[in-house]
């Protein structure tokens, strides 16, 4: 690539609903998956597409669905659904935290709840911001929240 001659806004700046950053990918849906919209996705059992995060898989989640695809009944591949994947920020609550949790890995133990114990839960980010309550800003970095989980 060549040197920058003006100003530009990098592609992967952008707000999708309460979600910035990240990239869309279009994902084949599992075999007998349903993902719903704004569901919490990882890597179907099998590897052939996304289902949703379930604690059982424990696999670093992909994203969140932008859109819903319910195949209940069908093949993998049968339905595609948007993801947002990559690193991104979401608002969301996290169960049990406070100001302390700052920059702790966050996990998700199914497609909608984020938790900050790992036991069989899939690697999803790290809280980047403290709002009040449960309510946080939440950085989805699935690589970061498998180092944070180790150390």
């Amino acid at each position: 690539m060549a040197a920058l001659t003006a100003d530009i806004l990098p592609s992967i700046v952008k707000a999708v609903d309460t979600a910035t950053g990240g990239y869309v990918l279009t994902m084949d849906v599992g075999a007998g998956d349903d993902i719903y919209k704004g569901a919490f996705v990882a890597e179907a059992p099998g590897g052939d597409g996304i289902g949703p995060a379930l604690g059982t898989s424990v696999l670093p989640c992909i994203g969140i669905a932008l859109q819903q695809g319910l195949n209940a009944g069908g093949s993998a591949g049968d339905l595609i659904v948007d993801v947002l994947a990559g690193i991104f920020a979401i608002e969301h609550d996290v169960a049990s935290t406070t100001i302390a949790n700052l920059m702790q890995a966050v996990f998700c133990d199914n497609d909608n709840d984020l938790y900050l114990t790992a036991t069989t839960s899939n690697p999803f980010g790290y809280i980047l911001n403290f709002i009040s309550g449960d309510n946080c800003v939440v950085m989805h970095d699935p690589t970061g929240a498998v180092v944070a989980a180790q150390s």
